[in-house]
């Protein structure tokens, strides 16, 4: 049986870049496919504390694997790459859309830098309930 988080971000990814789930997990290196699977791992591994080998296991892929795939997207992240932070968003929000989260997980948010953070919280409480924690 597959694990049911892995197929509804699987879906929520489908939803945003048009890949099903056996392109998802097919071997494939075209970066049209391995940002997204590289996305899912991330999510995976930050939302639900899944082990390098876990992830590994969905995919048909060696632990160290992983591990590069999951560096790669924090590094994308942390110099903003807009095609990472795009499509990160563009998932997180689907994900919302579905429920799939219900207000019981805490998401992380990359949005580019000129983004107008005041009204994007503003949104996102008006059209999802969503609620904000200040560190």
């Amino acid at each position: 049986m597959v694990d049911p988080k892995f197929v509804n971000i699987c879906e929520a990814v489908q939803k945003v870049t048009g890949y099903n789930i056996n392109d998802l997990t097919k071997r494939n290196r075209s970066r049209k496919v391995l940002y997204p699977r590289q996305v899912i791992a991330y999510f995976l591994r930050s939302y639900y504390g899944y082990t390098f080998k876990g992830i590994g296991m969905l995919f048909n892929q060696h632990h160290t694997s992983v591990m590069h795939s999951i560096e790669s997207i924090e590094s994308m992240i942390s110099i903003n790459d807009p095609i990472i932070t795009d499509l990160i968003t563009k998932i997180n929000t689907e994900l919302i859309n579905m429920g799939h989260f219900n207000g019981f997980k805490r998401i992380t948010m990359y949005v580019p830098i000129q983004t107008d953070v005041d009204s994007l919280k503003t949104l996102l409480i008006e059209k999802y309930g969503v609620s904000f924690n200040t560190f």
